[in-house]
């Protein structure tokens, strides 16, 4: 086993509208301004609440009083950025997805590093990339015989780094990415350029390159053809992208028909999804918003994930009512909001408090939900930056 510790850091930077590569997207010059609050809920296993304990919340928690978050994301171990540039992690650090130059497990907020110009961050179950605002692209954690730190140094042993490793070379044009994991060892990324780049595992065709072995690791950035302003993925190594003329495109394993294309075929090569869109997300099952704030969702549905009010799968995208600003998924539930991220909805499988509205496991908001339930309150998911889903437990940001 190889821990090897490189150090760096830098500020916050906020794509409002989760569209990346400067398509649509838009910088705060004063992102200092902005402040949120951080909240938590569903099951807890090691500490990724950050509140020094490992207990399972049926209903949202806040992250102590802090109100300067600003970006977020959430695997085994959570990472988030505040609005002076700072970046904090905490959870599972087991391969050194933390960044802070051990391996050592954290239940409250730990500082990566000193460096004031983080941008935002990426975290699969064991490997975390990050970009700062100067451009550069770093990546830290379990990184599957050298396959995803993206320097062409591939090896046959499982390495970690617990501190931040520069990939891309001296590249810069990170500025704005859109970044993706696919299970816990394969990487996209759209940079600036809105170039779409893939390293790491090509499993099931997650690579969206058919050229390419699958199974085998690549550990020098490939690129996927086209011209793309959005990627996103899952642990079920399914991807949905869409290029920068609104099309949507599908690729990766597709049992349960989570590729929305009509069919469950594996597919290597990104596949249309009909229609123009603004984000999603695949999976088993795959949620989408429509350039028109449609919710839309497929794929596997036995626990109503999909938000159909029913337990029927489809294989095509299918239409979840109402006007939709953002959209999540986890392991079996959904995650949506309304009226610009304000309002926040909930639906799929209810056990371990992961819908957000559980007293106790005897009531009805424990359960399964195959229709979209508010959360009270007012929120700011306004896109994968400010909230997500994983596994069974959910995080989301709430103005300050």
């Amino acid at each position: 086993m190889q821990d090897i510790q490189n150090t760096k850091k830098e500020a916050p930077f906020l794509g409002l509208t989760g569209m990346g590569g400067g398509a649509a997207s838009l910088m705060w010059a004063g992102a200092g301004l902005e402040k949120n609050t951080l909240w938590f809920w569903g099951l807890q296993e090691e500490g990724q609440f950050g509140l020094n304990n490992v207990t399972t919340y049926s209903s949202p928690i806040q992250l102590g009083s802090d109100n300067t978050w600003t970006t977020c994301t959430m695997g085994y171990t959570v990472l988030a950025t505040k609005n002076d540039g700072t970046l904090w992690s905490w959870g599972k650090n087991g391969p050194g997805s933390m960044g802070v130059n051990d391996r050592t497990q954290r239940s409250s907020p730990t500082q990566v590093g000193t460096d004031t110009t983080w941008g935002h961050a990426k975290n699969s179950r064991g490997t975390t990339f990050a970009n700062k605002t100067d451009g550069t692209l770093w990546v830290w954690g379990g990184l599957s015989g050298g396959a995803l730190l993206g320097l062409n140094q591939g090896g046959t042993a499982y390495e970690y780094r617990s501190s931040p490793v520069q990939t891309f070379g001296s590249e810069t044009r990170f500025k704005d990415p859109v970044l993706s994991f696919c299970y816990q060892d394969s990487f996209h990324v759209i940079d600036d350029n809105n170039a779409m780049w893939f390293m790491g595992y090509n499993r099931y065709g997650n690579s969206g390159v058919p050229s390419l072995d699958h199974n085998k690791g690549y550990s020098s950035p490939i690129q996927v053809p086209g011209t793309w302003s959005w990627v996103q993925g899952s642990h079920s190594n399914m991807v949905f992208g869409i290029k920068t003329d609104g099309t949507g495109w599908a690729w990766g394993r597709n049992y349960s028909g989570g590729l929305g294309i009509g069919d469950n075929t594996e597919r290597s090569s990104p596949t249309q999804v009909p229609g123009t869109w603004s984000s999603g997300q695949g999976g088993y099952h795959s949620v989408y918003i429509t350039d028109s704030n449609g919710g839309r969702a497929a794929g596997a549905n036995l626990s109503g994930e999909l938000g159909l009010n029913s337990t029927s799968y489809s294989n095509t995208p299918q239409t979840i009512p109402g006007t939709w600003q953002a959209m999540g998924r986890g392991e079996n539930f959904t995650m949506g909001s309304k009226d610009g991220g304000k309002s926040l909805y909930m639906w799929g499988n209810g056990t371990y408090g992961r819908l957000g509205r559980a007293v106790n496991p005897s009531s009805p908001y424990f359960r399964s939900r195959s229709s979209p339930m508010q959360i009270p309150g007012t929120w700011n998911f306004i896109d994968l930056k400010h909230g997500n889903c994983a596994d069974s437990r959910t995080m989301c940001m709430r103005p300050g």
